[in-house]
């Protein structure tokens, strides 16, 4: 169970030279034995260790309960700028169910499921990806359970005839809808907001960039949008991925 926390101020993307100057100049934006004092306050120090690299602070918790410590500590903090992944035991198990009519309510469904001896997290009716009109495809986030694989054997629930399936494995890095960086998800983001289509330090959702004025690429300046999968920043993960 790892936090990445971000050790300078500023981020610096994808100009080497800029990299390279700035180097010697770069400040800690926090104490880090005040930091390290502070979690041993509230925690256990075998639970904790520490990873120390050119631009990250890696924080290793040994347990749930000392990642979830840490976490909030950090959260609660605007001065930490960090990233981190849900523990393992923690993930919900989450499978698609095909076939419900696009209008069958999703509290329906999850009374029904928590009726087959599961629990229940959310039930998400999916939308078209460009028309924003639901589907007849529902996503079922479980809580971690020793049954959790019974669900696959379903075929019929609400008089419905039902295929279950796991979700497929994408071969794509996630990217974060918050940063835009590659590698993490927005859910367990606290770095410095970016937006998707101009750069800037803002929810994409709230850009006011015009559509007459070109995008401008997060992750490396290009007149592109951060997701834009012809960014030399993508294209240098998909090469990687492929040598390995």
């Amino acid at each position: 169970m790892i936090i990445t926390l971000l050790k300078e101020k500023t981020e610096t993307y994808n100009n080497k030279i800029k990299e390279k100057e700035e180097k010697n100049n770069r400040r800690l934006s926090y104490d880090f034995p005040t930091l390290k004092n502070a979690l041993f306050d509230i925690l256990d120090p075998s639970r904790i260790q520490f990873k120390s690299t050119p631009n990250y602070l890696i924080i290793h918790a040994g347990t749930v309960i000392a990642w979830n410590t840490i976490f909030k500590h950090l959260a609660d903090n605007e001065q930490f700028k960090f990233h981190t992944f849900l523990p393992k035991p923690l993930k919900p198990y989450s499978v698609f169910i095909r076939h419900f009519h696009s209008s069958t309510p999703v509290e329906d469904i999850q009374v029904c499921i928590t009726d087959k001896g599961h629990e229940v997290i959310q039930v998400t009716n999916i939308l078209h990806r460009i028309k924003k009109c639901a589907l007849s495809l529902f996503r079922v986030d479980l809580k971690p359970a020793i049954n959790n694989r019974d669900i696959l054997n379903l075929d019929s629930l609400f008089h419905t005839k039902i295929i279950i399936e796991l979700p497929k494995k994408k071969h794509a890095p996630p990217q974060c809808k918050s940063c835009q960086s590659y590698f993490r998800t927005s859910n367990f983001c606290h770095n410095t907001l970016r937006c998707v289509k101009c750069g800037d330090n803002h929810l994409s959702s709230e850009c006011l960039k015009l559509t007459s004025i070109p995008a401008k690429g997060a992750l490396c300046s290009g007149p592109h949008t951060a997701s834009y999968k012809g960014c030399p920043v993508y294209k240098n993960i998909e090469k990687f991925s492929m040598k390995e």
